[in-house]
C-alpha cells in the first residue's frame, strides 16, 4: 500500500496519516508516501489531494483482500477518521 501526493507542504501531511493509518488497520506491506507531480489527478485540485494505491490487482492476496466487503468498509472507516 501506498500513498501518492504532489505538494509536500499541502498534500504530505494528509498522506502521511492516511498511509499510517492505513497501514495499522490492514497489516499490508507499507510501501510509503511517494511525491509524484505528473498526475493530473493530483495537479488541478483546490485544497490537499493524494492517491491511495490500495494494492495490485494482479496480487491474489491484495485482490483477495479488496473484494471482501468488510474491508473495504474498514478501509473506508479508516480514511473517514485521518479526514474528520
Amino acid at each position: 500500500m501506498e500513498v501518492l501526493y504532489r505538494n509536500a507542504g499541502k498534500d504530505k501531511p494528509l498522506a502521511d496519516a492516511l498511509q499510517h493509518k492505513l497501514i495499522q488497520v490492514t497489516g499490508f506491506r507499507n510501501r510509503g508516501v511517494k511525491q509524484r507531480t505528473d498526475l493530473a489527478v493530483l495537479r488541478f485540485t483546490g485544497g490537499p489531494s493524494v492517491l491511495i494505491e490500495f494494492g495490485f490487482i494482479s496480487n491474489t492476496g491484495d485482490r483477495t483482500f479488496l473484494i471482501d466487503r468488510d474491508n473495504r468498509i474498514t478501509l473506508c472507516k479508516a480514511i473517514l477518521e485521518v479526514v474528520n
